[in-house]
């Protein structure tokens, strides 16, 4: 129906039932005050037990994503965006008007309208604009609509190469004053035997406790001398707490003992360690000179578990990597645009970042 003609109807409706021999009142404000959606199928990519890929269907609660409604702007959006393969393209939702205003939804492409009804299925692919009439006919507002589907795995690390100049300038900047951290250990206070340090590919983080603000932990890794401690499988780890509050104290440095520990740190070569995701990662260089698998801990370094959500990039070891294996070295560091950094032999570098940390 062209909208002139629906807004002509809602007027010769209002006045007809205005000449009833019963009195009623009707309003002229109106406002949409209440917007859902329904169940929402979506689509994503699987692979199979035999390695071949097929499409699996399931459904999204629409309901648990809310939407705010801007009445100064007239838009209606969901800050939390429905996951990614989600189908917009047929929806269900619950739309609510002050004093029962008469809801319509505008034809994306042509000048006409229909009305809004709760069990149709409309097309939020695309902004789309609602109308509402007040009771009486006699006032309308327009709401741009805008159902947000995120187009990234939330949880997906994307990698890309980075030039060697590239890598220098990032280490320079976010990986090299991480070593400040290292500290002289003559000057510190243990509480394990000394003989427990490392003295080798040293590594070390610090970070801001999620239960205290005021307070830090650093965390260092490395190994000993194969030398001195030719047993030696696995990493030393070594922790302390900095507190910044006008009451803090100095605090020792705590050896996380691998004793009765099912998951420590393996030791390898060119031991590396950063801060990111609210975790440690870790990774190194095995015996034939590729790069380890990335070892998460999330519990301040005690226990190191490999992670499949922080894969490396997938041509790291590859063939098809111009700078072939076996490496000398690897170094592993976050800098402030929550990206990930992997450069081996100070040469080739990757460059990656979960989705979800690139979102604003």
């Amino acid at each position: 129906m062209p909208l002139a003609l629906m807004f002509a109807t809602a007027l010769l409706c209002a006045s007809c039932l205005g000449s009833s021999e019963e009195e009623y009142t009707y309003y002229d404000d109106t406002a949409i005050t209440a917007f859902s959606l329904g169940t929402l199928n979506r689509y994503t990519y699987v692979t199979k037990s035999d390695g071949t890929d097929s499409i699996a269907k399931t459904t999204v609660t629409g309901s648990n994503y809310k939407f705010y409604i801007d009445q100064q702007q007239r838009r209606i959006y969901n800050p939390d965006s429905l996951p990614v393969g989600t189908d917009a393209e047929k929806v269900v939702c619950t739309i609510t008007a002050k004093n029962a205003g008469t809801v319509l939804l505008k034809h994306p492409d042509k000048d006409s309208v229909a009305y809004y009804t709760s069990t149709d299925s409309i097309d939020f692919s695309r902004p789309r604009t609602l109308i509402v009439y007040s009771q009486s006919g006699r006032t309308f507002r327009e709401y741009t609509v805008n159902v947000n589907v995120h187009q990234q795995e939330a949880d997906e690390m994307v990698w890309d190469t980075r030039s060697a100049d590239e890598a220098t300038t990032a280490w320079q900047q976010y990986g090299q004053p991480l070593l400040s951290l290292i500290p002289d250990w003559s000057q510190e206070q243990l509480d394990s035997d000394a003989a427990l340090l490392p003295t080798e590919d040293v590594s070390a983080c610090r970070y801001t406790l999620r239960t205290n603000a005021d307070v830090e932990r650093i965390v260092v890794v490395g190994n000993r001398s194969l030398a001195d401690f030719p047993d030696d499988s696995l990493a030393v780890v070594w922790s302390k707490l900095v507190e910044n509050d006008e009451h803090s104290h100095d605090h020792q440095w705590i050896y996380l003992s691998t004793t009765g520990n099912r998951f420590p740190l393996p030791r390898m070569k060119s031991l590396t360690m950063a801060y990111y995701d609210d975790c440690l990662l870790a990774t190194g260089l095995l015996d034939d000179g590729t790069v380890s698998p990335i070892y998460v801990s999330r519990d301040g370094g005690n226990v190191w578990r490999k992670d499949d959500n922080y894969p490396l990039p997938s041509n790291i070891n590859g063939s098809d990597n111009e700078n072939l294996t076996p490496y000398e070295s690897v170094k592993l560091f976050a800098d402030d645009d929550n990206r990930l950094w992997i450069v081996v032999n100070d040469r080739a570098a990757w460059c990656g970042r979960i989705n979800r940390l690139g979102w604003k």
